[in-house]
């Protein structure tokens, strides 16, 4: 378990680590977890340098649709076809310059007003 840049706990699997060894002339050569253990047991100066993994992307749908049609509810809280809700402090989509749905990434098409039933 490693500590990132970020302060999250995180671990790192080997293909994440790289590890040289210093050569008499200080050139440092990448090399295997064996040859770097046999280095180090010679006496060499070694290193271990950690990459940072990407980090995978969450809750992207498998297919981006074409439009996501929002439309706004009694409380001005706007909502898309794709699920999601949003609240815009001053009139709609178009007004604020919203162009694509941060849900499902489709095109946002601005549809008739819903209601909301008690």
């Amino acid at each position: 378990m490693t500590t990132n840049s970020m302060g999250l706990e995180q671990t790192l699997s080997d293909e994440h680590v790289i590890r040289e060894y210093r050569t008499s002339s200080s050139v440092w050569i990448q090399c295997s977890k064996q040859a770097y253990d046999r280095r180090k047991a010679e006496g060499f100066e070694v290193r271990e340098l950690y990459e940072q993994p990407q980090i995978q992307p969450q809750n992207i749908p498998e297919i981006i649709p074409v439009t996501c049609n929002w439309s706004p509810d009694d409380n001005g809280v706007w909502g898309g076809t794709c699920g999601i809700t949003w609240q815009f402090f001053d009139d709609g989509p178009a007004e604020n310059g919203a162009k694509f749905c941060p849900g499902c990434g489709g095109l946002i098409a601005v549809g008739e007003s819903v209601t909301n039933e008690p």
